[in-house]
């Protein structure tokens, strides 16, 4: 593999490994790297598409129409390939070289469990087999701090520790949570720890606006009455409501189906991209939801909405309750 002072050429890559925020910054530098100066064309692949494999070699097999450089990727290779698969991608491998395509293949396994012959080869080629490993529960609280620091936010230890309660070593979790506060202060440049909990208690359901996401669920009218109350007494806008009702739903719904095949919390955070503690709350909430009940759901979050942004005084809540009792 040829590589240029600082700049990241033509190549196969093979990034390994359950710590997926370290493995997307690797692969993003990789391809800023790779492209600088170029035009590129970037093909994504995964696995569990079908045909992925043979497509996943037309690729490496084919020029772009529009540039001759070209990024593939090859993403969640997460489970054994078949014997056939295997086949294919060694007898590609061993006779591919290119200065004009970067090859990346992507899996969340270990190099231990990893087929042994792919990586093997792929080093043998001159590429680079790069793991990215779980972090351990005795470094956990000073990466959390690093990622708190790199991302604006105060450093206490009041902070990490909500952080790591809630998701444990899952990593992806605690940068989810991260991601999700950063955007809620999307024009502030430095976040405080009080602030950061705050908006984290909104999310997982603690605090008053969640709270009223849930009576909405439930189905408790009065509750969704008393809550419009308060929220309004304190000032909180509304408009939110309809967009974080449809997005706790949809998250409910997707557990639900996750749930029926018997998945275990564990399993659905990590195909969800959600913390542990969010999908066990959220848990709670499945019993609520059948087919017939999100359909009428997803109709009064568009229709609530829609009245909520026609109102010409919000502080009169009389036309607001009147519209939840006669259509929750």
């Amino acid at each position: 593999m040829k590589k240029q002072q600082g700049v990241q050429t033509a190549g196969i890559y093979l990034l390994l490994g359950e710590n997926n925020f370290e493995k997307e910054e690797f692969l993003r530098r990789l391809i800023l790297d790779f492209s600088k100066g170029k035009s590129v064309s970037l093909i994504s692949i995964d696995y569990s598409e079908d045909q992925a494999i043979h497509k996943f070699i037309a690729e490496l097999r084919t020029s772009s129409l529009f540039t001759s450089y070209k990024i593939v990727l090859l993403k969640n290779l997460d489970k054994p390939m078949t014997r056939q698969e295997r086949e294919l991608i060694v007898e590609l491998l061993g006779s591919f070289y290119s200065n004009e395509i970067l090859v990346v293949i992507i899996s969340s396994l270990s190099p231990y469990k990893f087929d042994k012959t792919v990586s093997t080869l792929i080093e043998g080629k001159g590429g680079v087999v790069k793991a990215f490993w779980k972090i351990s529960q005795s470094e956990l609280p000073n990466y959390v701090l690093n990622l708190l620091s790199k991302s604006g936010v105060e450093t206490s230890k009041e902070l990490v520790k909500v952080l790591i309660e809630r998701n444990g070593q899952n990593i992806n979790g605690i940068i989810e949570d991260i991601k999700y506060v950063r955007g809620y202060f999307s024009n502030v440049d430095y976040i405080s720890a009080a602030k950061f909990i705050e908006v984290l208690m909104e999310k997982y359901g603690e605090g008053s606006i969640f709270d009223l996401v849930n009576a909405v669920i439930k189905g408790d009218k009065h509750r969704v009455i008393m809550l419009i109350r308060h929220l309004i007494e304190r000032g909180e806008d509304l408009f939110l409501l309809g967009t974080l009702l449809y997005s706790q739903l949809y998250k409910i719904i997707r557990i639900k189906r996750y749930l029926e095949v018997q998945t275990s919390d564990e399993e659905i955070s990590k195909q969800l991209e959600m913390s542990v503690y969010e999908v066990r709350n959220l848990k709670d909430l499945v019993k609520y939801v059948d087919n017939r009940r999100a359909k009428r759901l997803l109709e009064f979050i568009v229709e609530f909405e829609i009245f909520v942004r026609n109102f010409n005084d919000i502080s009169k809540v009389s036309g607001i309750e009147s519209y939840i009792l006669n259509n929750l």
